[in-house]
C-alpha cells in the first residue's frame, strides 16, 4: 500500500500511499457507498460511506464537484448531466435532453459558437472577449439564446464592439461556478464601452465565486439592483459604470413603472427583477392580461387560461368566462368549454346540450329519449309503441339491472321483453319492451291467445264451439266483447266467456246458442219451420231443392227466377216513361230557342238612342302617343323577368334628341294570343301613359313599340322589385326604412284614388326600388301577366292572397279592395318578403277569411301598426280607412319609427346605394357602359323639353291634362271587348271634382284631374246601360234597375251576350220599352 518507503509497520506509517488515503491509512480503494453482504447475498448501505476524490476517500464531495456513483467528478460522463432542478449534485442520465447539453472549454469564436445552437446546458464556460468579438455578428450571438445554465463561469469583455445589451443571454438562469475565471470570478462584465443594458432578465442564481460588473462607461440601471440580496452566495463588485446623468439623458435612467424596488436589468416592463403588481410570460403588468388569471392573492404570477377559454377565473376549462369553441352544459351547472362535444351531448349552435340519460354513451341529436332524430342515437333497452300513423316508435329506458327483468323493473306491466330490433338501422343493444295486445293485462308475446301468448284477458274470452270438430287445439282468445258469429254465455253463469256459433251458422251473423237451430242466418243452406225458426244444414234436400241466394234458405220453387222476371217487366215500363219525358223536353227546348232568337232581333231593333254631347263643355282628345320604332330600341338577350304572358328584356332606347346618350330600359315583350289580348295591352299602356310622371312614387313609362307584338318600354330599375330587395337586404333595413316604404306606397295610392283609379294588383312584387329611400308603384296589369303562374283563374288571373273578402265572394274591385291589398303589402314589408297565408291553399283562403281569420301580427310590429292593418281588413268595406288617412298614419309612424317597429333582425345598417353603383349594376346587365344614368334622365331638362313631361303621351296645347287612349270604339260599345283589370267606381264618393269648366278646353276631362299619374292601370268604366251619356261622367251616374245608385266596381273580361239573355229571360212578359241592362256585373 505504501510507496516511497515507510517509517513504521502498518498502513498508517507509509511515507506516501500507492492508491488512496482513507482515515489516515493507505487503502486499495475507498469504502464506497455500498458493500456486498456475503451472508445475505445482497448489496447493503455502508455504515461509514466514503466517496473517492482524487487520491482521497472523503465523507462528502467538495461543493465544486459532482457526484457520480462513489466518485466526486468535475464533469459527468457522456449521456449524463447535473440536473440543477433536483436539488442535489448527482449525475443522471440525460435521455432526450442530451441534445441540449453542450461542452465547451475555450473562448467563443465564429467556428465553435455554432456548437451551442439549441443548447440549454453548457458544461464549461462562456467567454466573449475583445480578442474574438470582432468576428462574431448578431446572428452568431443568437446561438446563445437558449442557454439556461453554465457550469463554470461567464465573462463578457467586448471592448469597443457595438454590443449594447446582453439580450443573447436573456434565458440564462444559473451560473454554478464549479470553475472560476482568474481563480475566483464566476461572472465578469467588464470593459464594454458600448454596453448600455444587461437584459439578463432570467438570471436568478450564481452559486459560487465573485461577480464583477465594472468599467462599463455607458452601462445603466445596474445600480438599481441590490446585488447582495439578488446573489447572496457571491462576492459582488459593481463600480465605474454609466453615470446617472448620462443614462437619464438617454432615457434609460429609470426602471419601468411596473418594476418594484428590487431594480431591473433594463428599460421596459419585461426586464424587472420583480414586478410591482403581476407578472405574465416574463413581463410585468398592472393587472393580468386578457385570457390570463391570477391564481391566488399570495402570488404575482398570472397564468394562461385554458386553450378553450376566452377569459377565465381559473386554469381549467370549467373556469372559463366565455368559450372559444363550444360551451358544454354539465350536471349541477358544472359547465365547461371544449373544442368538440362529448358523446353524451349534442351540438346546438355553439352549445353542447346534454342528451337524455337513457342515451348513455350512444350520443344523440336532441334532448328527447326517443330513439331517432331529435333523441338518442342508440339505446341499451327500449320501449316500443305504435303511433297514430302506424309507425314504430322506440323510447330509450334507463336500466342497468338484469336484462330479462327490464320491463317489469321499470314498471311496464303490460309489456313483454323481446329480442326484436328496429328495422330502420337504429341501435338497441339488448332487449326491447313490446306492448301486449290491448285485450291483455299481461302477456309473453304479440297476440291474444290465452294458450300461445299467455294473454291474461281484460274483458272476455272467446272459446270455440264444442260441435266444431274442424278446429284443433284449445286456441282461446281474449276479446273486448263477444264478436259476430258468437254468443255470450251469461245465461249459463259465465258472463266473461263467449262461445263460437255452430259451423253451419253464417259467419257474418250472430246466434243464440251453440246448436245448428240457434243460428240467425245460415252459411250454406237452411230450412225454415212453420214457427219461423231456421235449421241450418250443409245443403238442400229433394223436397226443397231450390237455394235462394238472398236468404240462403231452401224452397220448393225457384224464388230467384220469379223475382228476375218481375224486375225485367219493371225496367221496360220505366224506360217507356223516360222516353216520353225526354221527347216533351226536346220539343220545349226547340220552342224556347226559336222564341229567344226572335226576341233578340226585336231587342236589337229597339236599342235606346244615344244622347247628344254638350259641345260647349267638351273638346277633342289631342294627346299624342310616343311611338318608339324598332330601330330606336337595342334589345339584349338578358332576361330580367318572364312568365306565361311575356318576357321582359333589358335594353337601351336610342333617344332621337341629339347629344343625348342612350337610355337603359326594360322592354316588356307581350305574348298577345288573340286580338283581344293586343287591344287590352294597348289600353293598359295608354292608362300608364296617362298617369306617368304625376307622382314621384309611381313608375314612369317611356313609350310603346309595335313590332311582332306590342312592347312596353319603361325605365330600367336595377335594384328590382321591393319583394326581392326586402329578402336580399333584410338584415340591413331598419324600422325607419320599413315605415318609409309603407308611407310612400300609401302616398302613391292616395294619388291614384283621388283620380278614381283602382290598381287591383297592389303587392310588394309590383313595387320597384329606385334607391334605398325611394320606391315606385308599378305593374298595371302587365307585370302581373308576367307572373301568371302565381295566380289562379278567376275571370282572368288574379293574385288571390291579396284580394279582399268582397272580391273573393262577388269579384268586386274598388278603392276599399285596394286598401285591403295595401295592408297585405305592408305585412309583406314588415316580414321582409314572407308569403301571406303560408300553409293555406288558394282554394281555402276565402273560407279562412270568412271564418274571421286574418294575417297574424309580425314579430317586429307594434300594436298600433297592426291595429292599422286590421282596420284595413275590416269585413265591411265602408269601415276601412281611406288612403289619405293611411298616409297620415304612416307619416306619424315615420316620425318615431323605433317606437312602432322593433329591429331584432338588424345586424348592420345598409349604406346608401349611389347612382354610380346603380350605373355599374346596369352596365353588368347590359354588358355596356355607353348609356345615360336613368336617374339623371328622369329629372333632366332634356327629358322634360323633349317630351313635355312624359315619355309616352304629349298633351295638346289646350289640354289641361293628359287624355286617355280611346277606351271604346263607339260610345255605346258596352258589349265590345275591353280591358279586364281595372275599372272605375260607379257610385260613392267620386274622387273627381264634380264640376266642369265652361270653356271648350275641357271636353270629357275632369276639372281637377292631375297632369300625370303613375303606372299602367286600366281606366274606370261605367258598365251601366248603353244609354249612358259618357263613360267617366261624374254628373250622370247611372241607376240600377231598382233605381238605386250602383255600389260596386265592375271587373270582367267581356260582357257576354249570354248575360244579357239571362236578364231578358228574367223579364219575359214585360214590354221592351221598360227593359234595362244589368246595373252591375260581378265576374
Amino acid at each position: 500500500m505504501c510507496t516511497g518507503g515507510c517509517f513504521g509497520h502498518g498502513r498508517s506509517k507509509c511515507a506516501a500511499c500507492a492508491n488512496y488515503i482513507q482515515d489516515g491509512e493507505c487503502v486499495q480503494s475507498c469504502r464506497g457507498l455500498n458493500y456486498y453482504n456475503k451472508i445475505t447475498g445482497r448489496l447493503e448501505d455502508a455504515k461509514d460511506p466514503r466517496y473517492t476524490f482524487k487520491r482521497y476517500c472523503v465523507n462528502e464531495c467538495p461543493s465544486e464537484t459532482l457526484i457520480e456513483k462513489d466518485y466526486c467528478v468535475t464533469r459527468c460522463k457522456p449521456n449524463y448531466f447535473y440536473n440543477i432542478t433536483t436539488g442535489d449534485r448527482t449525475c443522471r442520465e440525460c435521455g432526450s435532453y442530451c441534445d441540449k447539453i453542450c461542452e465547451i472549454n475555450e473562448p467563443l469564436t465564429k467556428k465553435n459558437i455554432k456548437k451551442l445552437k439549441n443548447c440549454e446546458y453548457v458544461d464549461g464556460f462562456i467567454d466573449i472577449s475583445a480578442s474574438n468579438i470582432e468576428e462574431l455578428n448578431k446572428e452568431d450571438l443568437n446561438y446563445l439564446k437558449n442557454i439556461k445554465l453554465v457550469t463554470d463561469y461567464v465573462i463578457i469583455k467586448t471592448g469597443r464592439s457595438s454590443i449594447t445589451n446582453l439580450n443573447f443571454l436573456s434565458n440564462l438562469e444559473m451560473i454554478i461556478g464549479r470553475k472560476f475565471y482568474m481563480e475566483r470570478v464566476s461572472l465578469a462584465i467588464v470593459h464594454n464601452e458600448n454596453l448600455r443594458e444587461l437584459q439578463l432578465k432570467n438570471l436568478k442564481s450564481i452559486k459560487r465565486g465573485h461577480v464583477v460588473v465594472a468599467n462599463n462607461e455607458k452601462l445603466c440601471l445596474v445600480d438599481t439592483i441590490n446585488w447582495n440580496i439578488t446573489f447572496p452566495d457571491t462576492m459582488n463588485k459593481v463600480s465605474r459604470n454609466g453615470g446617472k446623468k448620462w443614462c437619464e439623458n438617454h432615457q434609460i435612467g429609470y426602471c419601468d413603472d411596473q418594476c418594484d424596488e428590487s431594480g431591473c436589468w433594463g428599460s421596459g416592463n419585461k426586464f424587472c427583477l420583480s414586478c410591482k403588481n403581476v407578472e405574465y410570460d416574463g413581463e410585468c403588468y398592472n393587472e393580468c392580461p386578457v385570457d390570463t388569471f391570477k391564481n391566488n392573492l399570495t402570488t404575482k404570477e398570472c397564468q394562461k387560461c385554458h386553450s378553450e377559454c376566452s377569459g377565465c377565473t381559473g386554469e381549467t376549462a370549467y373556469h372559463c368566462i366565455n368559450c372559444v369553441s363550444l360551451l358544454v352544459y354539465g350536471d349541477q351547472e358544472q359547465n365547461y368549454c371544449a373544442k368538440t362535444c362529448p358523446k353524451t351531448h349534442y351540438l346546438s349552435g355553439t352549445n353542447c346540450i346534454p342528451c337524455h340519460k337513457s342515451c348513455y354513451e350512444y350520443g344523440c341529436s336532441g334532448q328527447s329519449d326517443i330513439l331517432g332524430e331529435g333523441g338518442c342515437n342508440g339505446c341499451k333497452f327500449a320501449k316500443e309503441n305504435i303511433n297514430e300513423n302506424k309507425e314504430h316508435v322506440y323510447t330509450c329506458l334507463i336500466y342497468d339491472g338484469i336484462a330479462e327483468n327490464v320491463c317489469r323493473d321499470v314498471g311496464l306491466t303490460n309489456y313483454f321483453t323481446s329480442t326484436h330490433k328496429p328495422k330502420n338501422g337504429m341501435k338497441v343493444e339488448y332487449l326491447v319492451c313490446q306492448k301486449c295486445d290491448d285485450e291483455c293485462e299481461s302477456c309473453s308475446g304479440i297476440g291474444r291467445s290465452v294458450q300461445v301468448h299467455d294473454c291474461k284477458c281484460k274483458n272476455k274470452i272467446l272459446i270455440k264451439n264444442y260441435n266444431d270438430s274442424s278446429i284443433g287445439g284449445d286456441d282461446d282468445i281474449c276479446v273486448s266483447d263477444c264478436p259476430v258469429n258468437s254468443f255470450s254465455m251469461i245465461e249459463h253463469g259465465k258472463p266473461n266467456i263467449c262461445q263460437s256459433c255452430h259451423q253451419y251458422c253464417d259467419v257474418h251473423k250472430s246466434c243464440f246458442g251453440p246448436e245448428l237451430f240457434d243460428c240467425e242466418s245460415c252459411e250454406y243452406a237452411g230450412f225454415q219451420r212453420d214457427d219461423g225458426k231456421i235449421i241450418c244444414s250443409e245443403g238442400c234436400n229433394l223436397e226443397f231443392p231450390y237455394l235462394n241466394d238472398h236468404d240462403r234458405l231452401c224452397y220448393s220453387e225457384d224464388i230467384s227466377a220469379i223475382r228476375r222476371h218481375q224486375k225485367i217487366k219493371f225496367i221496360i215500363i220505366f224506360s217507356i216513361v223516360i222516353l216520353i219525358i225526354l221527347a216533351v223536353l226536346l220539343i220545349a227546348l226547340w220552342y224556347c230557342i226559336n222564341y229567344r232568337r226572335k226576341y233578340r232581333k226585336e231587342v236589337e231593333l229597339n236599342m235606346p238612342s244615344i244622347p247628344d254631347y254638350d259641345l260647349s263643355k267638351t273638346q277633342a282628345n289631342m294627346g299624342r302617343i310616343n311611338l318608339i320604332t324598332i330601330d330606336q330600341l337595342q334589345q339584349t338577350n338578358e332576361i330580367i323577368g318572364q312568365g306565361a304572358f311575356g318576357v321582359v328584356y333589358a335594353g337601351k332606347w336610342k333617344n332621337p334628341i341629339k347629344d343625348v346618350k342612350n337610355i337603359p330600359v326594360a322592354i316588356k315583350v307581350m305574348k298577345a294570343v288573340s286580338s283581344i289580348d293586343s287591344k287590352e295591352i294597348l289600353e293598359e299602356a295608354g292608362m300608364m301613359a296617362q298617369v306617368s310622371g304625376g307622382h314621384k312614387h309611381l313608375h314612369p313609362i317611356i313609350g310603346i313599340c309595335f313590332c311582332d307584338t306590342v312592347q312596353i318600354v319603361t325605365l330600367l330599375r336595377p335594384l328590382g322589385s321591393l319583394l326581392h330587395f326586402l329578402k336580399k337586404h333584410k338584415d340591413k333595413l331598419g324600422a325607419s326604412k320599413i315605415l318609409l316604404y309603407c308611407f310612400q306606397i300609401s302616398s302613391a295610392m292616395e294619388y291614384l284614388a283621388q283620380r278614381g283609379m283602382v290598381h287591383r294588383d297592389l303587392a310588394a312584387r309590383n313595387v320597384l326600388v329606385k334607391n334605398i329611400n325611394h320606391v315606385e308603384v308599378t305593374d298595371f296589369g302587365l307585370a302581373k301577366m308576367l307572373h301568371g303562374e302565381e295566380s289562379i283563374k278567376l275571370s282572368g288571373k288574379v293574385a288571390v292572397k291579396w284580394l279582399a273578402i268582397e272580391t273573393l265572394t262577388q269579384t268586386i274591385f274598388n278603392h276599399a279592395t285596394d286598401v285591403w291589398a295595401f295592408a297585405v303589402t305592408c305585412w309583406e314589408i314588415l316580414t321582409f318578403g314572407q308569403a301571406p297565408y303560408q300553409g293555406i291553399s288558394l282554394s281555402d283562403i276565402k273560407d279562412y277569411l270568412l271564418s274571421g281569420n286574418r294575417l297574424e301580427q309580425p314579430n317586429n310590429c307594434s300594436q298600433e301598426v297592426y291595429h292599422t292593418l286590421l282596420h284595413c281588413w275590416m269585413p265591411n268595406p265602408e269601415a276601412r280607412p281611406s288612403f289619405t288617412l293611411l298616409k297620415e298614419s304612416f307619416q306619424n309612424y315615420c316620425n318615431a319609427p323605433h317606437k312602432y317597429v322593433a329591429e331584432y333582425h338588424l345586424h348592420k345598417k345598409m349604406d346608401i346605394i349611389s347612382n354610380d353603383e346603380q350605373f355599374k349594376m346596369i352596365a353588368d346587365i347590359l354588358h355596356d357602359e355607353d348609356f345615360m344614368d336613368p336617374l339623371d334622365y328622369q329629372d333632366s331638362s332634356t327629358y322634360q323639353s323633349g317630351f313635355s313631361g312624359t315619355g309616352f303621351l304629349s298633351d295638346s296645347p289646350n289640354s289641361q291634362t293628359k287624355p286617355l287612349l280611346p277606351q271604346y270604339d263607339a260610345p255605346c260599345d258596352s258589349f265590345s271587348t275591353s280591358g279586364t283589370r281595372y275599372r272605375e267606381p260607379l257610385i260613392g264618393k267620386n274622387k273627381f271634382n264634380n264640376t266642369f269648366d265652361d270653356s271648350t278646353d275641357n271636353y270629357l276631362i275632369p276639372n281637377k284631374m292631375d297632369e300625370d299619374a303613375a303606372s299602367v292601370y286600366t281606366d274606370v268604366v261605367d258598365m251601366n246601360e248603353c244609354a249612358a251619356e259618357y263613360y267617366n261622367d261624374p254628373l250622370n251616374v247611372q241607376k240600377s234597375a231598382s233605381g238605386n245608385r250602383v255600389n260596386d266596381y265592375v271587373n270582367q273580361n267581356i260582357i257576354e251576350m249570354k248575360n244579357l239573355d239571362k236578364k231578358l229571360n228574367e223579364n219575359l212578359g214585360e214590354s221592351s220599352e221598360n227593359l234595362k241592362n244589368p246595373s252591375e256585373t260581378a265576374v
